[in-house]
């Protein structure tokens, strides 16, 4: 990804399609996590990639280029979100449409049903510890990522992290005795 970034660096415009390609997805799910209507979130998706790309010039190629996308997507997710007027919890309805990769037919498989439940409940954790575990459980970022990406220190989101599993551990359980 770092060639990509110093090829655009350099010139070479089109190599953004390269950067873009590679974290879409990402960036899309990241958005739709914090911004509850689908439109606003694919809108909030676009800005990231115009504001990655005009400030691609402060990027360090020294350092990861994850982290540094990612904290944009959240930082632009959050943005909109407070622009659209909506409380400030951020607690957003989880429908199908916004499991990206999960389909519902009639019998759903079980490695879907455990996906949505686990994806609900992180989605229903207070904000503080929402984005640390979203960014760790269900992207799969590393701890140093998160911490970058969100700004904080490593034992910070190890500590959230800790306090987000207690929680999700309650909640899933509790999901287990009423199903």
């Amino acid at each position: 990804m770092l060639e990509a970034v110093s090829r655009v660096l350099h010139g070479e415009v089109d190599a953004f399609e390269v950067i873009v390609r590679e974290y879409q997805g990402m960036v899309r799910r990241i958005c739709r996590s914090i911004v509850p209507l689908h439109e606003d979130a694919e809108d909030a998706g676009q800005e990231v990639f115009l504001r990655a790309y005009r400030a691609l010039s402060s990027f360090r190629l020294d350092r990861r280029f994850t982290p540094w996308i990612v904290s944009i997507a959240l930082n632009t997710a959050k943005s909109h979100y407070r622009k659209s007027g909506r409380i400030s919890s951020m607690r957003s309805t989880v429908g199908p449409e916004q499991l990206p990769g999960t389909s519902f037919p009639e019998r759903e498989s079980e490695r879907h049903f455990v996906e949505k439940r686990v994806r609900t409940a992180v989605l229903a954790l207070p904000e503080r510890l929402r984005e640390a575990a979203y960014l760790y459980y269900l992207e799969e970022l590393d701890v140093a990522d998160v911490a970058e990406a969100m700004n904080i220190g490593k034992e910070n989101v190890k500590s959230r992290l800790h306090r987000a599993r207690a929680i999700l551990r309650a909640a899933l359980e509790e999901d287990a005795t009423d199903a």
